[in-house]
């Protein structure tokens, strides 16, 4: 599956990879077996950071997905998070995901529509009307480098 297509069923969806917001923490744990660092606070809060996708889930000790973002812009700095990402998933990432290539693909599927566009300083904000998913595209007039510029996507949320 290309990047575009996986990012098309995800904002089409409101689900990544077979899990949404509500998923128990032990499903998706089988779905991503991905190595991962873990901060807590209490019973009330967990974060798992698996490099290229961070999950925020609440209610433990029975922990469930409270929201999910996709850290595009963490690739072009760490080329080497996409590697085991492929791997695990079958999904691999440009350096660089331009806005474009998304927004034509889901114009293609009326059935996804963009549901607003909100400018947020340097940022402009997709959400989606099919489920809680939010794309943030780079908006200041920034070149690429080390980091996304103008135009390209600099993460995507669930939640």
């Amino acid at each position: 599956m290309t990047a575009v297509e996986f990012l098309v069923q995800w904002v089409s969806t409101g689900h990544l990879l077979g899990f949404g917001t509500g998923c128990p923490l032990t499903e998706i744990d089988e779905l991503l077996p991905l190595d991962f660092t873990q901060e807590s606070a209490g019973r009330n809060w967990l974060r798992r950071d698996y490099g290229l996708l961070a999950l925020d889930c609440f209610g433990g000790p029975a922990w469930t997905l409270g929201g999910a973002s996709l850290e595009l812009h963490r690739i072009p700095a760490q080329p080497g998070i996409v590697v085991e990402w492929c791997r695990v998933t079958g999904v691999s990432f440009p350096r660089f995901m331009p806005w474009r290539d998304l927004a034509d693909a889901v114009a293609r599927r009326p059935d996804v529509p963009v549901r607003t566009r909100s400018e947020q300083g340097d940022f402009t904000e997709y959400r989606f009307a099919a489920g809680p998913v939010k794309v943030v595209v780079v908006a200041a007039e920034d070149e690429r480098g080390d980091w996304p510029g103008q135009g390209d996507i600099w993460s995507v949320h669930l939640g």
